[in-house]
Parts: structure tokens; C-alpha cells; sequence
């Protein structure tokens, strides 16, 4: 009912998530409600006292339909937002859910609570920025991640992939991210032979992350030579696969 005071949700007993991850794996999603629609069926269980979970997607509705403000907040440095499928599917989740009932985005931030008495609260914009600057483009990232073979190369696709998430579900992520990221791994030979060498099936699926952020105009200000050599690539990652040279 409207006046519902319930203030707990989460998903049904002994299921986990918020039900973005298959959207995400798959491409199989148009626009943030489809987002929007897969959290709150998903989240729209309530748990209160001892009492057995009640599924009420009308309260969860309810209770998120004036919600201005989204923070996420994260207690330790050990992980960052762009290296787990948790955060985008939570804090992307329930901003997609808040723009379907209402129409827009709420404001987005994210906490760093790490430092006891230091706690520092940015927008999830700049955070991701932070994690893509710091991280993503890093040479001592992407070095160690090199001396990781097969392993490594899989951590540098799914660093794109929950970057393409998080801009899937809360359209913060900015065009610098992307052509970044193409510039610092696409361009750089020694990158693409480590690829070829370990892990082939990583950057095939880079490229065709990378031509999906193109066709889905999240990457708008991206060169035609770009989409060329993405292609050319998933050609000669393809031939290799087939071959099975390995």
C-alpha cells in the first residue's frame, strides 16, 4: 500500500543479486527501465522481524519513488567499483529502478569509508574516473596483470565489461573512459601480442564489448578507423581460436 513503512528488500530466499548480470552478459537490454525492471523483481522481497519474506513489489516502489540520492558506500580499499559485478548491479540496480518510477536519475555518489574519521564522499562520476585513471590505465596495473597470462588477460575484460555496466545503468561513465582504455590496450602491440599469446578469447570479447559501446552511441566522439581495427582484431582472434593453436 502507499503508506507502506517497510524499509528492508533484498531478493528472494537463498537467491542472491540484483538480476543485472545476465542483461549485461548477454546485450540482452534496450534502455535503463529494462535495468530498472530486472532490480525491483528481483529486490522486492521484504524482510522485517522473524517473520518469512513477503514478496511485495508495490511496497518497493513505494518506498524508492521519492529517492533523490543514491550512495554506495565502500568500507576497504582492497577492491574498487570497476572489479566486482556487485557494485553496478546494486548502486546501477536500485538508480535504475529510482529513474523507471520517476522518470530521472537520482544523484549518484559513492562513500570512501577505508580511513576511520576520514570518510570522503565523491560523485560516482569522479569515483569511476578515480578507478579508471589510478587502475585501468595504469602500466603497474596492466603489467602485473600481464605476468598473470591467461588470468590477467581475463581481469582486463572484465574491467570493461563492468565499466560498460556501470554506464549501462547509470549513464555516468564519460567518453574519455572508453577512447582511454582503446588508446592504452587496442593501440599498444606488446598488449595485443600478450593477448594473442594467453588469451585470445579476452580480447575478443574486448573488441566486441568495445563495437557493442560504439553501435549503443555510449561512446560518441570514437574515430571510423576504430571500428575497422575492432573488427580486423575479432577477425584474427576468431582465426586463432579456430585454429586452436594452443
Amino acid at each position: 500500500n502507499g503508506d507502506s513503512i517497510n524499509r528492508i528488500f533484498g531478493s528472494a530466499p537463498s537467491s542472491y543479486g540484483a538480476g543485472l548480470q545476465e542483461l549485461i552478459s548477454n546485450s540482452s537490454w534496450e534502455n535503463t527501465d529494462d535495468f530498472g525492471e530486472s532490480f525491483l523483481n528481483w529486490s522486492k522481497w521484504i524482510y522485517q522481524d522473524n517473520i518469512e519474506p513477503i514478496e511485495d513489489k508495490e511496497s518497493l516502489e513505494n518506498a524508492l519513488k521519492n529517492v533523490q540520492l543514491v550512495v554506495h558506500n565502500q568500507d576497504n580499499r582492497e577492491h574498487d567499483i570497476l572489479d566486482s559485478d556487485d557494485y553496478y548491479q546494486f548502486q546501477g540496480g536500485l538508480s535504475s529502478a529510482i529513474k523507471k518510477i520517476n522518470g530521472k536519475f537520482p544523484q549518484m555518489y559513492h562513500g570512501d569509508l577505508s580511513k576511520y574519521g576520514l570518510s570522503k564522499i565523491s560523485k560516482l562520476r569522479d569515483e569511476i574516473n578515480i578507478v579508471v585513471r589510478s587502475r585501468i590505465l595504469n602500466p603497474k596495473w596492466i603489467n602485473g596483470m600481464k605476468r598473470n597470462g591467461y588470468k590477467g588477460a581475463f581481469e582486463f575484460s572484465a574491467s570493461l565489461d563492468y565499466l560498460y555496466a556501470y554506464d549501462a545503468t547509470t549513464d555516468v561513465v564519460s567518453d574519455w573512459c572508453y577512447e582511454d582504455i582503446y588508446k592504452s590496450w587496442i593501440c599498444d602491440k606488446e598488449i595485443i601480442n600478450f593477448f594473442l599469446d594467453n588469451n585470445p578469447w579476452a580480447l575478443r570479447d574486448i573488441s566486441q564489448r568495445f563495437l557493442e559501446i560504439i553501435n549503443r552511441n555510449m561512446w560518441k566522439n570514437y574515430t571510423p578507423d576504430v571500428t575497422e581495427k575492432l573488427k580486423e582484431i575479432i577477425i584474427k582472434t576468431d582465426s586463432i581460436i579456430e585454429k586452436n593453436q594452443f
